[in-house]
């Protein structure tokens, strides 16, 4: 990360896992994380507000498998 006070766009890359601008902007949004767009309509965001969240939200990074289950039928039937 450099001096600014905004992410640069490897940064961002790096935070959404997307080159693409419009699923940046869709990660973003899904994952609270606040940010503005630039003239080109590339996301934004302030380098405080991600160790804000960081402090906030806990997350391990493990992904956990839900596992579906069958619902039970109604009795009777």
């Amino acid at each position: 990360m450099n001096n600014s006070i905004f992410l640069n766009k490897e940064d961002v890359v790096r935070l959404t896992g997307t080159k693409v601008r419009k699923l940046q902007v869709e990660h973003l949004s899904k994952s609270n994380i606040s940010f503005k767009l630039d003239r080109n309509g590339y996301p934004q965001v302030v380098a405080q507000s991600i160790v804000q969240s960081n402090n906030s939200t806990k997350f391990n990074g493990n992904k956990e498998r839900v596992i579906s289950k069958p619902l039970k039928q109604a009795e009777g039937e």
